[in-house]
């Protein structure tokens, strides 16, 4: 009894050892057959012989099922490389062209003047907003066609993993069938045991000149003092401007950033579908944002446009008047100089201070 009861053990881890390695269910035959065959259960010794034999034919069912099983993921990963290679093709366009919005929005962006910059947002958000649109269908229609195609492959895997398991259940039946023939027939094992085993100055009266020239510079450094306030309150208004609708700007700076971010977030996906999911429901959503952006662009730089053209004209009257009094009390200096040059007698005024 003790020598039937080693025998078993050591046939039982000899079938263990026969069992595929993939872990799937056709395993659990080898204890079924050891729990019920008769011939285990009736005979009063064991002929190893039967093992011998049928040990090695059990073992090649499981090897060529683990082939099989691999040969079946092999297939199916090159069918997956292929058909992501071939719409990696199309998702690297899409890409391109969600690169291309985010390119053409931050442009905008680098643009020094407000109005240049609103004005770009006003033509540039539209435009691609009629892309994004495009993005968005094409990502719905191309990811209907890519779940389907992954479909059919993931039937093909199911059905060849299937094949490969019921082959090896199959042949292992049939095998364990033999073997327990051969356990009950001991005699056939003899028979059997012999087979087979990789990026210009002139002279005149200089009195004149001495008394005159310190005049007309008055009024040239004047004219440059009016010049220099016509520019400075310019300066300011226009900073004012510029900073009440520098706000505005950085929202739609911000709103176009984050059309970017969102649509550059669809690149991260690993899997082509994701990815075309992802397009497929973020492009359309931020159309009607670039629309949006493009419309307050529009609106924002027509105020824009109005308020500089306002302290353009003030700047414009300022320095005209400045010229103008310039230019006349040059004049009336000018002409002064000339009756002085003309009066050989001149001599400078004398000033008297009264007590």
């Amino acid at each position: 009894m003790f020598f039937k009861t080693s025998t078993l053990l050591l046939a039982l881890v000899a079938l263990a050892a026969a069992a595929p390695i993939s872990g799937i269910a056709p395993s659990a035959s080898l204890i079924d057959f050891m729990m019920h065959a008769q011939s285990l259960r009736t005979a009063t010794t064991l002929n190893m012989n039967c093992f011998d034999w049928y040990l090695p034919i059990l073992k090649g069912h499981s090897d060529q099922y683990e082939e099989d099983y691999k040969v079946c993921v092999e297939k199916f990963n090159a069918a997956k490389w292929l058909i992501d290679s071939n719409y990696g093709i199309a998702r690297n366009g899409i890409t391109s062209n969600a690169k291309e919005t985010c390119d053409a929005l931050m442009r905008c962006e680098y643009e020094k003047e407000n109005t240049k910059a609103f004005e770009c947002y006003s033509k540039t958000a539209p435009e691609y907003s009629v892309i994004l649109n495009t993005i968005g269908n094409n990502a719905t229609d191309l990811n209907k066609q890519l779940i389907g195609e992954l479909a059919l492959i993931d039937f093909d895997l199911d059905f060849c993993q299937t094949t490969a398991e019921r082959v090896y259940k199959e042949d292992s039946a049939a095998s364990f069938e033999e073997l327990n023939a051969c356990l009950e027939d001991a005699s056939l094992i003899d028979f059997m045991m012999n087979a087979q085993s990789l990026r210009t100055a002139t002279t005149l009266n200089m009195n004149c000149f001495d008394w005159y020239l310190p005049i007309l510079k008055g009024h040239s450094d004047q004219y440059e003092e009016d010049y220099k306030v016509c520019v400075e309150k310019f300066n300011a208004a226009k900073w004012l401007i510029d900073s009440n609708y520098g706000i505005a700007r950085n929202g739609i700076t911000s709103n176009a950033k984050e059309t970017c971010d969102a649509l550059m977030r669809c690149e991260y996906e690993k899997e082509n579908t994701k990815a075309f999911e992802c397009y497929s429901k973020t492009a359309p959503e931020y159309s009607v944002i670039l629309n949006t952006i493009g419309n307050n662009a529009t609106d924002l730089n027509k105020q824009l446009i109005g308020e500089l053209a306002l302290i353009d004209f003030d700047l414009d009257f300022c320095q005209t008047t400045a010229e103008r009094v310039y230019k006349e009390d040059s004049a009336a200096s000018f002409e002064e100089l000339n009756a002085c040059l003309e009066d050989g007698n001149w001599s400078q005024p004398t000033t008297t201070v009264s007590n």
